[in-house]
C-alpha cells in the first residue's frame, strides 16, 4: 500500500489543482491505464484510511468515480457520492462537478433548471473543457426529453448557453470527439440538422479507433442517439412544412371559390334587380293603363293624379328593393373581409 500511495502522491504533484482539466485527465490514467495499473480496490482502500492525507484521499475518490462510469456501475458510483458528501463537499469545490457527472450518466431529470444553474456555476467556477462540456451536455440531455416544462424563450437560452459553453470546451480541447458529438446534438433541437449531422459524423472521424472503447463510442452515436434521432427529426420536419404548404394552397384554393362564389351571388343580387325593376315596370304600365282608363271616365285629372301616385309607389318600391338588396351585398362583403383578414 505504501508503493501505491508513494505512486499517487507523485502524479498529484504533477497536477495539484483540482479545478483543472488536466487534474482529472491524469486521474483518469493512473486508473484506467497506469504502471504499475491501480485496483477499485486500491483506491477504495485509501480513501477508507483516517491515516491518509485528505488530498491523496479525495483523488482516490475522483479516480473511483471514473472507475464506476467507464464501467457503468452507476448504483455504486451514486453511492460512491452519497457516502462522501458530507467529507468532502466542504473542502473541494470540484466535488460539484463529480456529483453532476452522476446526474448525467443516470439520465436523472427531476429539478433540471436547478441543475443547470448548479452547472454553469461549474462551468464557471473550474473553467475548464470539463466543466463546460459537462454543462452542454446536461443541457442536451434535459431538452431531449419530451416533457420539458419551458417555454419556447426558455428553450432557446439555455440551449444557447450549451452551445457557447461546449464550443469554449472545444476551443481549449478541439480533438475530443464527444465534445463535437454533444454540439451536434444541441444544435439537433434548435432544429439545424444538417449541421447537427456534419457535427456528429465529425466526432464518429475524431474517434481513436485504438481505444478500447471505440465501438462502444461509436455505437452510442449511432444507436443513441444521435444520427438516427437526427434523420428522424428531420424527417418529420420536412414533412410538416409539406403539410403546411398543401394546408397553405388548400386555403388559397378556397379563398379564390368564394371569390367565384360571391361573384356569382352578385350577378344574381344584379338579375333580381333587373327582373324586379322590369317586373314593377310591366305591373305598373299595366295597372297605370287600367286605372286611367276607368279614371278618365270621370275626372282627367283624378287619373292623372292616380298615375303619380302609382309612380312614386314604385319609386318607393324600387328603392326598399335595392336597400335590401345591397345592403345584404355590404354584409357579406363585410364577412369576407373579415374571415380573411382571421385567416
Amino acid at each position: 500500500m505504501e508503493a501505491i500511495t508513494r505512486y499517487i502522491t507523485e502524479k498529484l504533484n504533477e497536477h495539484p489543482d483540482e479545478m483543472s482539466r488536466q487534474y482529472e485527465v491524469g486521474l483518469t490514467k493512473m486508473i484506467m491505464a497506469g504502471n504499475p495499473p491501480l485496483t477499485i480496490g486500491d483506491v477504495l482502500g485509501l480513501i477508507n484510511d483516517p491515516n491518509s492525507p485528505d488530498d491523496l484521499r479525495y483523488a482516490c475518490f475522483v479516480m473511483a468515480t471514473i472507475w464506476y462510469r467507464h464501467m457503468k456501475d452507476m448504483e455504486n458510483f451514486e453511492n460512491l457520492i452519497c457516502r462522501y458528501q458530507d467529507q468532502f463537499s466542504p473542502h473541494h469545490p470540484s466535488f460539484t462537478h463529480y456529483r453532476l457527472l452522476a446526474y448525467v450518466d443516470s439520465g436523472y431529470r427531476e429539478n433540471w433548471r436547478d441543475i443547470l444553474k448548479q452547472a454553469e456555476d461549474n462551468a464557471r467556477r473550474m473553467n475548464n473543457s470539463s466543466a463546460q462540456h459537462m454543462f452542454a451536455e446536461l443541457t442536451a440531455m434535459f431538452f431531449e426529453s419530451d416533457h420539458m416544462d419551458a417555454s419556447a424563450q426558455e428553450r432557446e437560452m439555455w440551449l444557447d448557453k450549451g452551445i457557447t459553453q461546449v464550443n469554449r470546451a472545444l476551443s481549449e480541447n478541439a480533438g475530443y470527439a464527444k465534445f463535437y458529438s454533444t454540439k451536434g446534438r444541441l444544435f439537433c433541437l434548435k432544429e439545424l440538422y444538417d449541421e447537427a449531422t456534419y457535427y456528429v459524423n465529425l466526432a464518429i472521424e475524431k474517434e481513436d479507433s485504438c481505444r478500447k472503447d471505440y465501438a462502444i463510442r461509436i455505437g452510442n452515436y449511432q444507436a443513441q442517439a444521435v444520427l438516427m434521432r437526427i434523420q428522424q427529426l428531420k424527417y418529420i420536419q420536412e414533412l410538416r412544412r409539406e403539410l403546411e404548404h398543401h394546408k397553405s394552397a388548400q386555403q388559397e384554393m378556397y379563398e379564390q371559390i368564394k371569390d367565384k362564389a360571391d361573384e356569382i351571388n352578385g350577378s344574381l343580387m344584379r338579375n333580381l334587380e333587373y327582373l324586379g325593376i322590369f317586373a314593377g315596370i310591366i305591373s305598373f304600365t299595366i295597372g297605370s293603363l287600367s286605372l286611367a282608363n276607368g279614371a278618365s271616365k270621370y275626372s282627367l285629372i283624378g287619373a292623372g293624379a292616380l298615375i303619380l301616385i302609382l309612380f312614386g309607389a314604385l319609386v318607393g318600391t324600387y328603392g326598399l328593393f335595392d336597400i335590401i338588396i345591397h345592403g345584404y351585398k355590404r354584409k357579406e362583403r363585410k364577412k369576407y373581409a373579415q374571415r380573411k383578414k382571421t385567416a
